[in-house]
């Protein structure tokens, strides 16, 4: 290991001091609760030493043994995306001794003066060098530079680093990413897009709520096949309906034939819907941009590692990630207390969306009943509705007005199982479904987009703007 000789800029690392750290927080105890108090996996500055304390760190919050093969296996879900064969762990175990506490502790300072050396090198060539180069820069700027890296050193006595920006380094970035024209993502629905300042942002998550039924699941995936046209990459961890469902709904949407025919035995279909079928299952095998895993009892680490795996396949960082049902991930299956545990699992479901910079879409159920006339979905009819505002930039909820669970049940018994796919003359006030923003960080909460909603297909469709001027002064007349 010592024969490795990388550097940062020109400043070699010190891998026996970096190695030596991390061959003590796997040997020793005590050390190990040092370690995992004062050093962050990303102090380190070789790929081995930063996923392998990543690792030690994963291992001990799930109470499993600190040994190679578990450590090795935990490295594989670390953001560094670097792979540690236990062997090399085994050779690391081997070549370096185990220290005391207090020499651990001085281990660790190194590391950390290390890493103010290393913010220096890295502001000396991208920040200092550049600025002096620059003929428009005033030398008043430079002096700035000169003035914040004499502060980093004078503060590497302490061992501390700074994680704040200025705001003149927040306007660069801010001003980057506008001309980088990514400062605002598409949701896949040009209107819902217009009544949202960001979008589907990397690193946000968004929740699509509503009653069984009420076409929550349809929204997303009308929302993903929408996304896919528009060139974005929308996987989705689909655990409540096999794969096989989801591509007889796209089927559905694309052919606009009844879900129920589409399902059916093909020999009964006429000529006609047998061509649709097969021009629109040809277009489906193309499209690269929807992706499914129907894995069943999935966990969030499950999750967290196929989603870098993916990155690294179509090598792209966004992507709107769809999992539905969130309810049904492996950590509530057997929660004692499910309130608590779904707090807990959304809070690392937004620190995992942001360190992967993907967008996240999570469908979630809400309460069944409503004594409300209009029985609209409001923000405490949503399950742990604490915890879910607490996450989400943007929470949404699908309401079909005209749709009543005992009035489809009667039609199915007077009607028979096709009910929904004869479609009969009906009013297109009939086929409204509502999006109720209940809740948007960067734009106004409790408005209303309105779609069509196909009850043969459950595919959700966009309506002009007359039309939706026409239904929103309507509910401003009618009242909740």
């Amino acid at each position: 290991m010592a024969d490795i000789n990388k550097t940062v800029g020109d400043l070699p690392i010190n891998v026996d001091n970096e190695a030596t750290i991390i061959v003590n927080a796997i040997k020793n105890e005590e050390n190990r609760e040092m370690f995992l108090k004062r050093v962050d996996y990303r102090e380190f500055r070789m790929k081995e030493f930063q996923t392998l304390a990543f690792a030690i760190k994963a291992a001990h919050d799930v109470g499993a043994d600190i040994e190679p093969r578990v450590l090795s296996l935990k490295s594989k879900s670390c953001p560094i995306r670097f792979y540690v064969d236990p062997e090399v762990i085994e050779g690391m175990l081997t070549k370096y001794t185990e220290t005391t506490p207090r020499n651990l502790a001085e281990h660790i300072e190194t590391l950390k003066i290390d890493n103010i050396r290393s913010e220096l090198v890295d502001r000396i060539f991208n920040s200092l060098y550049r600025s002096v180069l620059d003929p428009t820069m005033d030398l008043s700027a430079v002096e700035a530079r000169l003035r914040s890296m004499q502060e980093i050193v004078q503060q590497g006595y302490s061992l501390s680093r700074s994680e704040f920006k200025t705001m003149n380094e927040v306007m660069d970035d801010f001003i980057e990413e506008r001309k980088s024209g990514i400062y605002h993502r598409t949701t896949g629905f040009r209107r819902l897009d217009k009544m949202l300042t960001d979008g589907l942002k990397d690193g946000q998550i968004t929740i699509v709520c509503g009653r069984p039924n009420a076409g929550k699941s349809s929204f997303a995936l009308s929302m993903q096949k929408n996304l896919s046209n528009k060139g974005v990459f929308t996987p989705q961890f689909a655990l409540e309906m096999p794969n096989r469902s989801l591509m007889t709904k796209l089927l559905a949407f694309n052919c606009d034939m009844a879900i129920g025919k589409v399902a059916s035995d093909w020999k009964y279909l006429t000529s006609r819907q047998k061509e649709y079928l097969e021009s629109e299952i040809v277009r489906l095998r193309k499209n690269e941009g929807i992706l499914f895993n129907d894995k069943p009892t999935q966990g969030l680490a499950d999750i967290r590692e196929q989603i870098m795996l993916l990155q690294d396949r179509l090598e792209t960082t966004y992507m709107v990630v769809v999992i539905d049902l969130f309810g049904k991930i492996r950590e509530f299956q057997s929660s004692d207390n499910f309130a608590r545990d779904y707090e807990k699992r959304l809070n690392e479901t937004q620190v995992m969306t942001r360190e992967l910079g993907v967008h996240m879409c999570l469908v979630a159920q809400i309460a069944r009943g409503s004594t409300r006339a209009h029985k609209r979905p409001k923000m405490s009819d949503l399950k742990n509705a604490g915890a879910w505002e607490e996450v989400a930039d943007l929470i949404m909820a699908v309401h079909r007005e005209n749709y009543d669970p005992d009035v489809a049940l009667q039609q199915q018994l007077t009607y028979g199982p096709d009910a929904d796919e004869e479609r009969e003359e009906a009013s297109l006030d009939s086929e409204i479904a509502e999006l109720i923003i209940l809740k948007a960080r960067m734009s106004g909460a409790n408005r209303i987009a309105y779609f069509l909603f196909d009850k043969a297909t459950t595919h959700f469709s966009e309506i002009d703007e007359e039309y939706q001027e026409t239904l929103q002064n309507r509910m401003m007349y009618e009242g909740d």
